[in-house]
């Protein structure tokens, strides 16, 4: 394979928002030896609790494969982009309109005429708001376990009274705005620090003791626990805005995606992921549905990947890398395509071995 140099980059845009500047970082990576300024960047944004510098463990693969400028944004609000005092309060349209306009400024400022777009969870939700206000800036869409594909179930309220305390305690606590940042700000430094650990160690799929000293793993800890940490509350409280508690979406992206006018639509999920590729699949079945008909509606193709769970750009990163080279490809035929169900897929949310905040509800199937 033909070598090639990789010119690594961290970059402050500023950009104005409710008429005052602000920044937005953003890491960088792009072919010198190419003609990757000519091409379209793919532009990442992470999920809730995680900032741009998640996704470089796949950039390098990635690169050697497709040979395209590489961008990965902090959205406003968390890590190392500006910290605005928070407006929108727990309003969904305002939280949504909050981050969509910042990232249209900035890929303004940046003179970026088209990109493709791909969010990872609640990156995946902003994503898409995007894509609907801006569709004419998207190329193609890439959903990462797109968080809020379904909104909340009618008996969730009556189920959750029966919970434990603790559960009816976080959920409330959500409900009003409450964050796991602002625990980590709360806590003493040993505390905070073990619990990005815990949850460092979570997302890479390495849950044995045996891997606290793995130094990817440390590194990814140190990473959110400054990114938790540091700088005031600010886009970290949306969660709170873009999702009931409980995780469930409040403006449900499964009835709005057959409607985004972008031409493709990629979604791709982890074979242990607590969002439910169901749900992307009757996505892929809508549109389809709506093409035959000759109404409007994007190519969708939902891939799965083997052996990864929520973060697949950190579990399965070769695994991750193959699904993402399948989703940039050029795409002629205009099917849509759903992704098979591993054998007894059902079973990881209702079964004896979900987590303890999700055994009360006793639905088959995910977010």
């Amino acid at each position: 394979m033909q070598n090639f140099v990789a010119d690594f980059s961290q970059r402050d845009t500023v950009i104005k928002h409710d008429g005052r500047d602000m920044t937005i970082h953003s890491v960088e990576v792009l072919d010198s030896g190419s003609d990757t300024a000519l091409k379209p960047p793919l532009v990442f944004l992470p999920g809730y609790g995680t900032g741009a510098a998640i996704f470089v463990r796949c950039w390098s693969q990635l690169l050697l494969r497709e040979r395209l400028p590489l961008i990965a944004v902090d959205v406003l609000g968390s890590f190392l982009s500006s910290h605005p005092t928070w407006t929108p309060g727990t309003d969904v349209e305002k939280a949504e309109a909050w981050f969509v306009e910042s990232l249209e400024a900035w890929r303004r400022e940046r003179q970026i005429t088209q990109l493709d777009l791909l969010g990872h969870s609640i990156g995946g939700n902003i994503a898409a708001a995007y894509a609907e206000s801006y569709p004419e800036s998207v190329r193609s869409l890439i959903l990462v376990s797109p968080a809020g594909m379904v909104g909340e179930p009618e008996d969730y309220q009556t189920k959750l009274r029966s919970a434990s305390r603790r559960i009816r305690l976080v959920m409330s606590l959500w409900r009003r705005g409450w964050t796991p940042f602002s625990a980590v700000r709360l806590l003493p430094e040993s505390y905070a620090r073990r619990i990005c650990l815990w949850n460092a160690r979570r997302w890479s799929g390495h849950r044995r003791l045996d891997h606290v000293d793995d130094p990817a793993v440390t590194a990814l800890a140190d990473y959110i626990y400054h990114g938790w940490r540091e700088g005031p509350a600010s886009g970290d409280v949306a969660i709170a805005a873009l999702l009931h508690p409980g995780a469930w979406g409040k403006k449900p992206l499964g009835a709005r995606l057959p409607k985004i006018s972008v031409s493709r639509l990629e979604i791709i999920y982890g074979t242990r992921d607590w969002m439910d590729m169901r749900h992307g699949n009757r996505v892929a079945e809508a549109c389809a549905e709506q093409r035959t008909s000759q109404a409007p509606a994007p190519v969708v193709c939902v891939q799965v990947v083997d052996g990864a769970g929520h973060y697949a750009h950190l579990e399965n990163v070769d695994g991750f890398v193959e699904a993402l080279a399948c989703a940039l490809k050029p795409r002629s035929e205009g099917v849509c395509v759903t992704a098979p169900l591993p054998d007894g897929y059902e079973e990881q949310f209702t079964g004896p071995r979900i987590p303890a905040w999700r055994s009360w509800e006793g639905y088959s199937f995910g977010r």
